[in-house]
């Protein structure tokens, strides 16, 4: 038995496809063989059919009757799959594995995915997960025992191993050789006034009258996440800076420094009032902290009328000025008007075209900071009121970031020649609605259970599975 397609074209040029069941037979005495028809399957879904066609042509010597194929479950399954390897790829599961007890383990990686495919809601992952039985059977845990006590549960044992984790993730992920780290710090608010954290304060979301937290983000030069800290609501964005840079040097054992910083940080006047202990002057870390930040309008306002920058030299593409320890580069913004970065960098080190370029890499953490806002993430509503459950929320969202970052990483150059080749206008969000369309099939096949098969892909569905160096016929060897 085999599937056919016969495609018809009517008068008016539109075409129909039917889709039959068919086989080959022999007549006593014609050399030539002929074909009936044993049933139209065009009424049937594609990936019903589909699955049939597969299981068919894996079986070329076997009879099936068509009473005997049932589609016991279809599930979506190919951006599931591509997280769950992603989360393979970034040691994601084998950190965790190594700080967690396991029936923790299993919550938290739930969670995960849970906020990239279902929600941020506990409630609503855990909805999602009774819907989406396989789900909880791949991650070895009884969905409809879970109840939301269980996830808050797991996200305060989850904020106690912050720390341990965060070290785990450092080594894992910090291959810079020049030790160039970015930040900076935004807010979330909450709707209600009940979470031990929130605060009213300065809302960059212009959401005046909302309490909030603030969520300081630290990456590496090329935009990965590296480690992500909550703030109470209240809390300026220059409070930090000193906290972060003292945990890069003695939680992550990093000597040699450049901390990038918007003008907000302040991280010149932290630095040089920063106290050093004995252990720093030992260690000689208070010299080893270098810097690339903005300067406040006021400040510059200030060196021009101090005379230590002359306000000509902003018409030049890009000037640079030594003041002692400092340098000043300069330049125009078009919307922002005059500019200048303060660093204490040595010239040998960065020259002035690579530190405005170092600058502006703080892009990446605010395309971060968007990610997690957006519906991809979607780190807000909060609805936590403890602390700890708080933090282990934006810990689940963090890494969840470290998984889209990689997914736009590979897919975002991957559409720039796929649109200009085809002519099309395929966004980010098209490639993993692309993805979440591939289904997975369980089938019964006579007395025959649980073989599981998926539909063929489609030609951008392959380039996709090419791209992540993925094998469809790994979807296959799970448990649905």
């Amino acid at each position: 038995m085999y599937i056919q397609r016969n495609k018809v074209r009517n008068a008016n040029g539109k075409e129909y496809v039917s889709v039959m069941l068919c086989e080959k037979y022999r007549v006593k005495g014609d050399k030539n063989p002929k074909t009936r028809t044993l049933l139209k399957l065009s009424q049937l879904p594609e990936e019903v059919i589909m699955s049939i066609e597969s299981t068919l042509k894996s079986k070329k010597e076997a009879v099936v009757k068509l009473g005997d194929i049932q589609v016991e479950e279809v599930v979506d399954f190919g951006y599931f799959f591509v997280i769950n390897k992603l989360m393979e790829e970034l040691k994601i599961n084998s950190i965790l594995e190594k700080s967690l007890p396991d029936s923790i383990v299993s919550l938290v990686k739930i969670m995960i995915v849970g906020i990239l495919i279902s929600t941020n809601s506990k409630l609503g992952i855990l909805n999602w997960l009774r819907r989406e039985d396989f789900v909880a059977k791949i991650f070895g845990v009884e969905g409809k025992k879970l109840t939301e006590k269980d996830f808050y549960n797991a996200l305060t044992v989850l904020n106690l191993h912050k720390s341990e984790i965060e070290k785990k993730w450092f080594r894992q992920h910090n291959f810079q050789s020049n030790s160039i780290y970015l930040y900076d710090i935004t807010s979330s608010y909450f709707e209600g006034v009940q979470n031990e954290l929130a605060a009213f304060g300065y809302n960059r979301d212009g959401k005046k009258g909302k309490m909030q937290i603030c969520i300081g983000l630290i990456t590496d030069n090329e935009g990965f996440p590296l480690k992500i800290d909550i703030f109470k609501g209240n809390t300026a964005d220059s409070e930090t800076v000193e906290n972060q840079v003292v945990a890069l040097q003695k939680d992550f054992g990093i000597n040699d420094i450049i901390f990038v910083g918007d003008r907000g940080m302040r991280i010149r006047y932290h630095i040089e009032n920063k106290e050093s202990t004995e252990e720093d002057e030992e260690n000689n870390q208070t010299e080893s902290i270098k810097f690339i930040t903005g300067l406040t309008h006021a400040e510059i306002n200030n060196l021009i009328s101090e005379k230590t920058i002359d306000i000509s030299l902003f018409d030049n593409e890009l000037a640079e000025v030594f003041d002692e320890n400092y340098r000043y580069i300069l330049f125009l913004k078009k919307l922002c008007g005059k500019y200048v970065i303060c660093t204490n960098v040595e010239k040998e080190k960065l020259p002035k075209e690579a530190v405005r370029a170092e600058y502006k890499k703080l892009q990446y953490v605010e395309h971060a900071f968007r990610d997690l806002k957006s519906d991809l993430i979607s780190i807000r509503p909060i609805h936590h009121r403890m602390s700890a459950t708080t933090i282990g929320h934006v810990q689940i969202c963090f890494f969840a970031y470290s998984i889209v970052k990689s997914l736009e990483d590979k897919i975002f150059p991957f559409l720039l020649d796929y649109n200009r080749q085809n002519k099309t206008k395929l966004s980010f969000n098209d490639l993993v609605a692309e993805l979440q369309n591939i289904k997975l099939c369980k089938l019964r096949i006579g007395k025959k259970t649980g073989i599981l098969q998926f539909p063929k892909l489609n030609d951008l569905q392959t380039e996709l599975f090419n791209l992540f160096k993925l094998n469809a016929n790994d979807m296959t060897s799970v448990t649905i």
